[in-house]
């Protein structure tokens, strides 16, 4: 993570994580949003800022772009798809 955040120049508070096991806490805990699917371990939930209401596989990640792009204007209400 550390490399990809300097090779496109961002801030930790820059970085949205999802995990959902253990392997995942420790860089979670250093991204700016950390993001968790609902059926993540109980700890990547307690840490989570966000836990979505989807399981893995099951459209959390979906869920959390569609929240981020809303979020940051970027939704086209109209035709409901990202305009990047």
């Amino acid at each position: 993570m550390e490399e990809y955040r300097r090779q496109h120049n961002l801030q930790v508070v820059e970085i949205l994580m999802m995990g959902d096991d253990i392997p995942d806490y420790e860089i979670m805990q250093s991204v700016g949003l950390a993001c968790a699917p609902a059926d993540a371990a109980i700890e990547i939930r307690e840490m989570a800022h966000y836990i979505s209401g989807y399981p893995g596989g099951m459209g959390c990640v979906r869920d959390v772009i569609e929240k981020v792009l809303k979020l940051n204007d970027h939704w086209d209400l109209h035709t409901n798809t990202a305009s990047l």
